[in-house]
């Protein structure tokens, strides 16, 4: 999933690069309890200018998990745009 956010600047390969694109994908869901979300924050033209792997467990794992499959994207956006402290455009 592809979300916009509000430029953030972030330092690459020795400049400062404006970036206002999130992307995050489920890599890791074992269905119980817990799923690995990977992230890259980037351009259009680049995801992965920032990236890593944020954990879900716990009552956040079974809020998401509550959600039908519209509902959950959101939700899971929402999520990781607020552990990253990211603000949606």
């Amino acid at each position: 999933m592809i979300i916009a956010i509000k430029p953030v600047s972030i330092w690459y390969q020795g400049a400062s690069v404006s970036c206002d694109t999130l992307v995050v994908e489920s890599t890791r869901d074992n269905l119980t309890d817990f799923a690995d979300i990977y992230y890259g924050i980037g351009t259009s033209s680049e995801s992965g200018i920032n990236q890593g792997t944020l954990l879900i467990n716990g009552t956040d794992y079974q809020q998401w998990n509550a959600q039908t499959s519209v509902d959950a994207n959101t939700w899971i956006g929402d999520w990781v745009l607020a552990q990253l402290n990211l603000t949606r455009a």
